[in-house]
């Protein structure tokens, strides 16, 4: 990841099935807009998704939301910290 300042709107998704792929997850979600920061953890069962816009991070919560078990909420990702 780039050490510049990104801006955004950042999602964390959590309750991500054990069965779906990080790929396949990154994949649909970039079906909502353009996702510019990536983050993701298989071992936490968490990913962090930055998109471009909030309108094109509020698409992709509530259309992932609908087809999927996920659980997505707005986030924060700290430049100086890894997420948990």
């Amino acid at each position: 990841m780039s050490a510049r300042h990104t801006h955004g709107c950042t999602l964390c998704v959590t309750n991500i099935p054990r069965d779906m792929t990080l790929g396949c997850l990154r994949e649909q979600m970039q079906e909502y807009g353009e996702i510019i920061t990536w983050i993701a953890r298989r071992d936490k069962l968490v990913a962090y998704a930055t998109y471009k816009t909030p309108e094109e991070a509020s698409r992709a919560m509530h259309g992932m939301r609908e087809h999927n078990r996920l659980v997505l909420a707005f986030g924060q990702l700290s430049m100086h910290a890894p997420p948990p």
